[in-house]
């Protein structure tokens, strides 16, 4: 009961707050939803129209709670999470299906979403979990979306039949979701991102059909997100897949002018993680075809695709495409045997190229990137291209990496740059970013690298799944007073801690021991980045949401 108590008080911080609990096989709606009288599944808790107050917590326990239609305006966030071991499966959520059923103030926490399609079109039947636009202010995070965590023995069929969509949320303006650490995970399209004022971080999409993320909004930030994997079992006539795409709808349509103000960055973009998998073809990597698209930032992303498109942006205006690395690791593209127009494609380039209709693409900054082919304009006047460097063959790769022994596996390149690498201190200082893909500040030398790495001497670079297991941070969210605890230092010395905000701006730095705490109820409500440094290089990353 301890580890439960403190759950409580870490999602329930208002004074009147009520936890609510529900049993989908033992809970009855006749109930009162208390902990020893608990309601029935999710779902029927939404068709009896049970409504909440701001700070309530609704627990779930073990077993299938359906399809849940949440609804319902709060004046504060309502969250809904598994109960302490507990192991709760909804099969699909849609949030505010009609203006009717309106959403405000809702947070989905810890969540297993999996269901199957049951098609044979290769069409998928649905997202598994969606918000509609008539909601706000709508947290998903730490939830595991997926058509079928256990994959083992399927065939082709199977991948084109049996795979639901991820994620989808709608176009509204200011909506105001947060879609942060979830993983979804053997799907047909991963996370589709059509509302504004959004912010997507942090979270896993891997083994998908289609597309792995799509972007459709604007005032968006995508970040810390990784994308691996393409299944490919649809042919090029069915979908042109895609690690990451935009694109603007048609008229009457969600963006049908204009993509603006959208922040991409410090994204991991992997087309095959191990080569010797079945199901093997080429993704195109940042594909944004047929804008417009307005004031795009694309900064520090690592993007390997197997294809020419690592970054490309058709109709942009005033775009920056800085410090990105985009390499094609593959020495060969497999040709799917039953789609005969797949072809041996790439290596990766950037470019920026006119749309099919509409304004020219002008104003454009394209520095200080890592490239395996070539920069690309389709005109001269397009925009500036400087301090970018071509890899070319994959043999040139070790000139410039720390470990780039195994392409069989990429994720175990080092991509780091090597000491003597071409990329150091060769960049442009003009719209260069002012940290790495690790939240290294730059420059660390006399000049900033190429690419979405800095170099730093003796660094020690701790993994992002390392990092959260040493880095702690409670209560989390938090109403201003947090606990931090890091890994013990020699001779007890202290970390440089930096705290960033969604916008990846500095609001705070503080010389901390092993162990602190700190106040941070002087920051404004919202999610925050730290990260803290030791002389050396070594670096833990953590995240906090203040409320």
């Amino acid at each position: 009961m301890k580890y439960l108590t403190l759950i409580c008080c870490l999602f329930s911080l208002t004074a009147k707050a009520t936890n609510y609990y529900a049993d989908p096989l033992a809970g009855s709606m006749a109930n009162t939803g208390s902990f020893n009288s608990p309601w029935a599944s999710l779902s029927s808790i939404f068709t009896a129209n049970k409504t909440f107050a701001a700070g309530d917590t609704l627990f779930l326990r073990t077993g299938n709670h359906g399809y849940a239609l949440i609804r319902g305006l709060n004046t504060g966030y309502v969250v809904i999470a598994p109960q302490p071991g507990q192991m709760p499966i909804i099969d699909r959520i849609r949030i505010s299906a009609s203006p009717t059923l309106a959403a405000d103030y809702w947070k989905l926490y810890g969540l297993t979403i999996q269901s199957e399609s049951t098609g044979t079109t290769a069409t998928p039947a649905y997202f598994l979990l969606e918000i509609y636009p008539y909601a706000t202010h709508i947290t998903v995070s730490h939830c595991t979306i997926s058509s079928n965590l256990n994959t083992t023995g399927w065939t082709r069929d199977d991948w084109r039949n049996r795979c639901n969509n991820g994620l989808s949320t709608r176009g509204k303006l200011n909506a105001n979701y947060i879609i942060e650490d979830n993983i979804i995970k053997n799907v047909a399209f991963g996370l589709s991102i059509s509302s504004s004022s959004t912010i997507v971080r942090g979270n896993t999409v891997q083994y998908f059909t289609n597309d792995g993320s799509r972007v459709v909004g604007s005032d968006i930030l995508f970040e810390k997100n990784r994308v691996l994997d393409l299944i490919k079992v649809m042919s090029n006539l069915e979908n042109h897949d895609d690690l990451f795409q935009s694109f603007v709808y048609p008229a009457g349509g969600t963006g049908q002018d204009t993509l603006k103000n959208n922040v991409i960055r410090n994204n991991l973009f992997v087309c095959c993680t191990d080569t010797t998998r079945a199901f093997r073809g080429p993704v195109q990597g940042i594909g944004c075809f047929d804008g417009v698209y307005l004031n795009w930032v694309i900064e520090n992303n690592i993007v390997m695709p197997d294809h020419w498109h690592g970054i490309s942006l058709y109709g942009a205006v005033n775009c920056r495409i800085v410090n990105n690395t985009v390499l094609d690791p593959y020495p060969y593209t497999p040709v799917d045997p039953v789609d005969n127009n797949a072809t041996n494609i790439g290596p990766a380039w950037i470019t920026i190229n006119k749309k099919t209709s509409g304004p020219p693409s002008s104003g454009n900054v394209v520095r200080n990137n890592l490239v395996a082919n070539t920069i690309l304009f389709s005109t001269p006047d397009v925009g500036v291209a400087s301090n970018n460097l071509i890899l070319g063959a994959l043999a040139n790769f070790s000139n410039y990496f720390v470990d780039v022994s195994n392409f069989a596996q990429p994720l175990q390149l080092d991509l780091h740059l090597r000491p003597g690498s071409p990329a150091i201190d060769a960049g442009e200082t003009v719209f260069a970013s002012t940290s790495d893909f690790d939240d290294v500040s730059r420059p660390q030398g006399p000049g900033f690298d190429i690419g979405a790495y800095e170099f730093l001497n003796n660094a020690v670079f701790v993994s992002e799944t390392s990092a959260r297991q040493v880095m702690r941070l409670y209560p989390n969210p938090s109403g201003g007073n947090i606990h931090v605890e890091l890994p013990a230092l020699p001779d007890a010395g202290t970390y440089t801690l930096h705290i960033y905000n969604h916008l990846g701006e500095h609001v705070f730095t503080e010389q901390v021991p092993a162990a602190a705490n700190l106040y941070l109820g002087h920051l404004p409500k919202g999610l925050y980045m730290l990260s803290a440094q030791v002389e050396g290089g070594k670096m833990v990353v953590g995240r906090i949401l203040l409320q």
